[in-house]
């Protein structure tokens, strides 16, 4: 493999994806719609992939082996709001992609979401149990996940939930909840919401690895195991040695929010661990890893929480 493409470079999953493929080849682009650059330094390729035959003129001329989608709208609230924009985005964004590798060649990473389970039965979900979205992001994430294996039946379709140290913009979920635990800001988190997220380096890391395995179809791309996020709260507290007398555990039911959320995403990664040949890491891990990692995160967030003392 030579040239790879990583679109929605500049977010969390993205960036993560495009630098860890930099490590390893030399000819890999990132798009993203605006943002020239990473705070590193770390050159993108501006590029709407809504405009009409944009991004397929531009997959055409590069002719990559590998495109890794990782551009969407994940604003469960804003999809709600705008679920026109959540279709084009979530939807026919990744079909028209789809489509585009496949008449290069190229094989296709769809990351799409573990919200497209009901949320409602015990357990952590298969693969093959039938979907039940109950919002308009969960609706337009499934609808893609149809779309790119039409077009690209060999395709790889992540379904999954993430955390980790973003570039810029929006928090990831851990971000908010260090950020809340150093600064003393009370927390709440739901106590009857369960899921089984993974750190996003671990994200590009098994990527590549499926990739390197022509891993393709639908997969359950999460944690070994799962936790409520109230216990994730407890976890991200004690792994950074912060003080969890803040956060308090809350349902779903007790908060009126715009879209309706799955209570349960834990996912069944069986399928997961034989392609890759061992277990993927555990929610805990993804955490620690977190810690080590700490040099990455953005600087408010980093001197926030360096303290050699008790880190």
């Amino acid at each position: 493999m030579r040239r790879v493409v990583v679109t929605g470079a500049s977010g969390l999953l993205g960036a993560a994806v495009l630098r860890h493929f930099r490590a390893r080849l030399d000819a890999v682009e990132g798009w993203t719609q605006s943002t020239r650059s990473l705070p590193d330094g770390t050159a993108l390729r501006p590029l709407d992939v809504t405009v009409p035959d944009a991004p397929e003129a531009a997959l055409a001329a590069l002719r990559p082996q590998l495109v890794v989608h990782c551009a969407a709208l994940t604003d469960v609230d804003g999809c709600e709001r705008d679920p026109e924009t959540a279709r084009v985005l979530n939807a026919l964004v990744p079909g028209r992609l789809a489509a585009a590798a496949a008449a290069v060649g190229a094989s296709f990473v769809h990351v799409s979401t573990d919200a497209v389970y009901d949320g409602e039965r015990p357990g952590a979900h298969h693969e093959d149990d039938a979907p039940g979205p109950c919002n308009v992001y969960a609706e337009t994430k499934l609808e893609g996940e149809q779309l790119v294996l039409d077009e690209h039946p060999v395709a790889l379709v992540l379904r999954t939930n993430m955390h980790g140290w973003t570039e810029r913009g929006r928090l990831s979920f851990s971000e908010v909840i260090l950020r809340g635990l150093a600064h003393g800001v009370p927390l709440t988190l739901f106590s009857d919401v369960t899921f089984s997220p993974l750190v996003a380096s671990d994200h590009a890391r098994l990527i590549a690895a499926l990739v390197e395995r022509e891993a393709a179809g639908i997969f359950n791309f999460g944690a070994a195991d799962a936790v409520t996020k109230e216990a994730f709260g407890h976890l991200v507290a004690d792994v950074f040695a912060l003080p969890a007398a803040g956060i308090e555990g809350v349902t779903l039911a007790s908060r009126n929010l715009t879209a309706a959320r799955p209570r349960n995403t834990a996912l069944d990664t069986a399928r997961l661990a034989a392609a890759l040949g061992t277990a993927p890491p555990t929610v805990a891990d993804g955490v620690r890893h977190l810690r080590e990692t700490l040099a990455t995160a953005r600087p408010e967030l980093r001197d926030l929480l360096h303290d050699p003392g008790r880190l």
